[in-house]
């Protein structure tokens, strides 16, 4: 159960079906009921009429299960609540990109306003939905202030489209209006002064649009358990809990109908209900049609079941019981529990309203009116009254006729003036909402038909019969007030007058331009002040057309009347003097300001407001999103000034779309900013952006909204370079490799940090910066220009330099490889010189305990090994030497003869003289490079 459940409208209640306060409904019984297993619900209905009427309710049941279960846990509070309310203000964020959908669909000029209506559907549509959504929350402070924010929103892009729409198409139109015949009535005087002046039309869209917003702005109160269900989270819990189980109940119930055997028949039955339907259909009645007609039977043979054993009453009123002092009928004493019993079902299940409509279905309104004296007291008409009395202090009229405090010249009573003020408050809020009519539909309910009178004269007066042409043969009924111009007057003093309430003044004010009686009222915002001048306004040029363009004679106006007329300008400049704080704040709002130079249509002094705005304080995503569309708005219909405002507006609100990290969104507004901002903003976004994905993303969205993708992606790389991070720097290189046009300058600020980075001998980093070059980029360059001949300087050296450092990496990574190859085979040679255990191919020491078998196999298998450490080891050492050597390491070939000479290994055993004299040549020519280099022959320095 909602809390929304509890509140009142309008003076009407809007309740759940089982609330404290509920306005009863009148009409006939139409809804069904549930019952018990057994079929019977009450002594009037026969069982095939039971089946159809349980049927229904079942349908109706099931359909409405689901719907009222999210009512209940709907009402939860706590993280709910919150919960709700963030999704309010989530689905508020999504106007970022709704209007931006809009955009896209309406691309031709031609469709401006068209664009302007569907942005108004949009905040409609979202403001639906917040607000649905408000109502699942009992602490709607900071929803609402969403909501009234978009509202306001909506509401000056209304007033945008009527009067910009009536300035620039409708003014064109209305250049070639014909001049007013004269002679005409008041009514076609108007209309063609309507037609001709743009001010007064202008007035007249502000006039309802300002109507059409306190229409939408009707107030919600609450009564005292509305109060308390609002404020008490344990009562709320209660109520929850009684809910649920009043549903479980239901269902409960639904599944008993649904499979009770009394329902279906195990047989094909008759379709049609006439007494000849068995013997012509040749099918059988239902279940419950055999025992009605049993029933019957017997009750019509005078069967002992339906004779009572003793005295029964004699009347069938609620009463005879007890005044007799006899019992009912069993049957009717059975039917009497059977319907309590289905009565106290439906109060189990909460459905209090059918419980009522039962007893009264059933013939017993007694009952109903049983179960309705519980409900709590409530009387509107007395809840803003702060009297405590229904007698006056002092003597009051003795008659009830319009004129009898006047005649009698004594007051009403307080209550009677109460109700009075009241009824002429909801007067004029349907006067100032535009609803005239339903104010004198309001007057006659009241009865009051006189104040509904007083409504009608001010209406122009027009005779159709004076313009139809041709044979028309029936008269057409005269519109208006012929004695217009009296009724006016005598209307225009008694505004003036200090005699009437201050709201009958103001409804007499308003219809007959007196102004001073519509600044007087209590409690009025910043748009009921602007409505009730241009009201007067209105009504001072239209009352000074018609005199001047009609051939009949008037009575005067007073003097004062006229001096009612001012300035749009003037207008505003009292409202900001008002001596109300209230109202000079509300003139000093942002909407309202906006609101206020739309309609004098400043746009140079909006532009102002709105730089001084953007300088003063940090705007919110929503303010800024509405004024850079307004900004866009004016600047598509030519009515941009200030153009550099209208850029720090847009370039705020593209700032403020940074943090959705929507490339979409920030492209597509980016686009309307001269070109040097969209680089600099743009390229303040992308160095945002780390993801690969996300980046080739942001350079398409940038290429669809026509941005320079090159310039921005050469700006970002650029910032990016300066940082400290060698990754950052790195990966930045990124932004140019998406479209083959960036190569040139793919290359050329990949060299800028490539030499860099040689400088403080990162080769680790130039290899990461190379591999994020394409490999194809001189390819791709060589196709673009056509020819090496045809590619500009710049580029050429760029490409040269490329390959420059793609030479010298190659070399690090020669030289690299061959250091650690030098080292890996220097060991390898090594290890079969100086391999363990005697030597290379050599036998370990053999016990003389070990028998061989086959001692010819171990004397060859020995003269083997022998000759291949003889053949082997020379040219192991002459390959080390030349290792050696050939790297620089000549005191390694010099140590390389203690090797040889070393008693531990006897490898010198293994030379042959030749062989021998070789290495030493070898190992003579690494001493003389050592004497070469200022050392001895043994690699000592001689210095």
């Amino acid at each position: 159960m909602n809390l929304s459940d509890y509140t009142m409208m309008d003076d009407s209640f809007v309740l759940s079906r089982k609330g404290l306060i509920r306005k009863k409904e009148s009409g006939p019984f139409e809804e069904s009921f549930s019952t018990n297993t057994d079929g019977n619900a009450s002594v009037s209905l026969a069982n095939t009429e039971i089946r159809k009427l349980l049927e229904e309710d079942r349908m109706k049941q099931m359909k409405g299960v689901k719907q009222y279960i999210g009512r209940i846990f709907d009402g939860l509070d706590g993280e709910k609540a919150e919960s709700v309310a963030g999704s309010t203000r989530m689905r508020s964020e999504q106007l970022y990109t709704q209007f931006l959908e809009v955009l896209h669909g309406r691309t031709n000029d031609a469709e401006l306003f068209e664009t302007i209506q569907d942005l108004i559907q949009t905040c409609t549509d979202t403001l639906d939905e917040m607000q649905t959504q408000s109502r699942r929350v009992y602490d709607r402070s900071g929803v609402s202030e969403d909501i009234q924010g978009l509202q306001m929103e909506r509401n000056v892009w209304r007033l945008i489209y009527s009067l910009y729409r009536d300035r620039v198409i409708v003014q064109k139109e209305a250049m070639d209006c014909d001049d007013i015949p004269l002679g005409g009535s008041e009514k076609t005087i108007v209309e063609h002064l309507y037609a001709s002046n743009s001010n007064l039309r202008e007035y007249q869209l502000i006039v309802d649009w300002l109507e059409l917003c306190s229409l939408e702005q009707t107030s919600v109160k609450k009564t005292i358990v509305e109060h308390l269900y609002a404020s008490n989270s344990n009562l709320r819990e209660y109520q929850l809990i009684v809910d649920w189980l009043e549903l479980c109940s239901l269902e409960q119930t639904s599944v008993k109908n649904t499979n009770s055997t009394a329902f279906r028949s195990t047989r094909e039955t008759v379709e049609s209900l006439d007494p000849d339907a068995p013997v012509r259909e040749r099918k059988p009645l239902h279940d419950f049609d055999v025992e009605d007609q049993q029933r019957l039977m017997r009750d019509n043979t005078n069967s002992t079941a339906f004779r009572s054993t003793r005295e029964t009453v004699e009347s069938l009123d609620p009463d005879a019981p007890v005044r007799e002092r006899k019992p009912l009928h069993d049957f009717d004493v059975e039917d009497q529990q059977r319907l309590m019993r289905d009565v106290f079902l439906k109060i189990r299940q909460g459905r209090i309203e059918e419980a009522q409509s039962l007893c009264e279905h059933c013939g017993q309104p007694w009952q109903a009116a049983i179960l309705e004296g519980w409900r709590l007291h409530h009387d509107p008409n007395y809840e803003n009254t702060n009297s405590t009395a229904f007698r006056s202090t002092r003597e009051t009229v003795e008659s009830l006729d319009p004129d009898a405090p006047v005649r009698e010249r004594k007051p009403l009573h307080d209550f009677d003036v109460e109700d009075q003020q009241r009824l002429m408050r909801d007067v004029f809020l349907k006067i100032r909402q535009g609803r005239i009519e339903e104010a004198q539909s309001l007057c006659e309910h009241c009865g009051q038909p006189w104040q509904a009178a007083i409504l009608e004269g001010w209406r122009l007066h027009h005779d159709p019969n004076y313009e139809v042409l041709g044979g028309a043969t029936e008269k057409a009924q005269i519109e208006g007030n012929p004695r217009r111009d009296a009724w006016k007057k005598f209307a225009w003093k008694m505004a003036d007058s200090r005699l009437g309430d201050e709201y009958t003044r103001a409804i007499v004010g308003v219809l007959s331009g007196h102004l001073d009686s519509l600044m007087m009222l209590p409690d009025q915002s910043w748009m009921d002040l602007i409505w009730a001048y241009l009201k007067v306004q209105i009504d001072i040029r239209v009352e000074s057309e018609i005199r001047d363009c009609s051939l009949k004679s008037y009575i005067a106006m007073p003097d004062g009347y006229w001096k009612g007329k001012v300035s749009l300008e003037q207008i505003f400049e009292n409202i900001s003097a008002h001596r109300s704080e209230r109202i000079r704040r509300e003139a000093d709002d942002y909407m309202n300001t906006v609101v206020k130079y739309i309609i004098l249509d400043n746009v140079a002094d909006l532009m102002g407001n709105i730089n001084e705005w953007l300088a003063r304080e940090k705007l919110n995503g929503q303010t800024l999103r509405f004024l850079a569309h307004l900004v866009l708005f004016m600047r598509q219909i030519g009515r941009s000034h200030r153009e550099d405002v209208a850029d720090r507006v847009v370039k705020a609100y593209v700032e403020w779309l940074f943090t959705t990290k929507d490339p979409r969104l920030v492209a597509f507004y980016t686009a309307t900013l001269p070109s040097d901002m969209q680089i600099m903003l743009f390229s303040k976004f992308l160095r945002q952006i780390a993801d690969s994905e996300e980046r080739q993303r942001c350079a398409e969205e940038a290429m669809k909204a026509g941005l320079d993708v090159g310039a921005i992606a050469t700006i970002t790389v650029r910032h990016i370079l300066q940082e400290e991070d060698e990754n950052t720097k790195i990966s930045a290189l990124e932004w140019l490799t998406f479209y083959p046009q960036h190569r040139a300058e793919l290359l050329w600020q990949g060299n800028t940090l490539i030499r860099s980075l040689i400088a403080a001998r990162k080769v680790e980093a130039v290899r990461e910066a190379i591999e994020v070059i394409p490999g194809d980029s001189l390819e791709v360059l060589v196709q673009q220009f056509g020819t090496r001949e045809d590619i500009p300087w710049r580029e050429e050296c760029a490409m040269k330099e490329y390959l420059c450092h793609k030479t010298y990496l190659a070399a690090i990574d020669g030289f690299n490889a061959w250091t650690h190859l030098f080292h890996k085979t220097r060991d390898l040679l090594y290890n079969i010189l100086l391999f363990p255990d005697h030597g290379w191919l050599v036998d370990p020491e053999c016990l003389d305990s070990v028998e061989i078998s086959d001692k010819r196999d171990w004397e060859l298998r020995a003269v083997q090994m022998d000759a291949l450490r003889r053949l082997c080891i020379p040219e192991i050492v002459l390959l080390l030497h030349k290792v050696l050597h050939l790297s620089g390491e000549y005191r390694e070939c010099i140590r390389l003869v203690d090797e040889l000479a070393s008693e531990q290994h006897q490898l010198y055993q293994l030379f042959p003289q030749h062989k021998l004299a070789e290495v030493l040549t070898k190992v003579a020519e690494s001493s003389l490079a050592l004497m070469n280099d200022k050392c001895d022959s043994w690699g000592f320095s001689t210095m």
